[in-house]
């Protein structure tokens, strides 16, 4: 990998630290003072490419995968460790899926930083995992789930779960097949065709202003990028590959997605939802007295 190359991957993991993961958290409703975190140790992992790989550099990364495993154990906590066995729909739309992303990626982030080659992968693939983690993962489970809280469509939900498993194909096929990464890349593709066209028809029903334009440059966005890692997934089956060079997915399959998918479609999905952990409790507590008094004039009167 040459530098320039380098430095295009590194400047996509550090959108992705220090906006994309904080953008995600905060349209999910998620305290503050855990943002607060997220902004302090995403610099500091970001900060860890300006020195040579190494212990320190390793170190610097290590709070951010901390707190990527506290925060996928918080969301455990909170819908219940069997909640994956006992629902897994219901565990899917939690954000468990979405700091597990984070988690993984901050692992690999930390080996990347350290000098290491897990599973024999060379250090570009390494980093190229990094931001595919980051972005991919924790960005667009983040959208896809968020736009379900919106738009609660059956479609939607099976779109989840192909993403998930298409994600996992991914990288299974980088390990162990060529197959499973066409497999994986395809998934994700009809997932994103799915996400699409919900986007679409809740944006000609009810979006207005900026929400509607971010949104409607994600609903588009996605296509090349897939296109492209359709390409070059299949580039070992095809008599001559499509596409053939790391330049080329930086420059147009991870950075349109990193931009004009992920970080479009949060912003428009943040800017047309309320955010939850600004919302009052007093309208609740007041419904559920009024309630309770009501059924009680209702039996003294029978």
């Amino acid at each position: 990998m040459d530098t320039q190359t380098f430095w295009s991957a590194v400047a996509l993991i550090v959108t992705a630290l220090v906006i994309i993961a904080p953008l995600a958290h905060r349209a999910l409703g998620g305290p503050p003072r855990q943002r607060v975190g997220l902004h302090v140790t995403g610099a500091l992992a970001a900060l860890s490419f300006t020195i040579d790989a190494g212990h320190v550099a390793a170190a610097m990364t290590l709070p951010w995968l901390g707190l990527g495993v506290a925060l996928a154990a918080d969301a455990l906590r909170t819908i219940g460790v069997l909640t994956p066995v006992r629902s897994p729909n219901a565990a899917l739309r939690s954000p468990l899926a979405t700091w597990a992303w984070m988690a993984a990626g901050g692992a690999w982030l930390t080996a990347h930083r350290l000098g290491l080659e897990p599973l024999g992968f060379d250090r570009a693939i390494t980093l190229l995992t990094v931001a595919h983690f980051h972005v991919a993962g924790l960005g667009l489970t983040a959208l896809l789930m968020l736009t379900y809280r919106r738009r609660p469509r059956t479609a939607l939900l099976a779109a989840i779960w192909l993403h998930q498993a298409g994600m996992l194909g991914v990288a299974a096929g980088l390990t162990f097949s060529d197959r499973l990464e066409v497999a994986g890349a395809t998934t994700i593709t009809i997932a994103l065709a799915m996400w699409a066209a919900i986007v679409v028809a809740w944006i000609r029903d009810e979006l207005q202003g900026r929400a509607r334009l971010l949104l409607s440059v994600a609903a588009i966005a996605w296509i090349l990028p897939m296109a492209l890692a359709l390409g070059w997934a299949l580039g070992p089956f095809l008599p001559r590959p499509v596409v053939t060079t790391f330049e080329t997915m930086l420059r147009y399959h991870a950075a349109l997605q990193t931009f004009g998918l992920v970080l479009c479609g949060l912003a428009g999905v943040l800017l047309a939802e309320p955010v939850r952990d600004r919302l009052p409790a007093t309208p609740t507590t007041h419904d559920t007295t009024q309630e309770d008094h009501d059924d009680v004039a209702h039996q003294t009167h029978a």
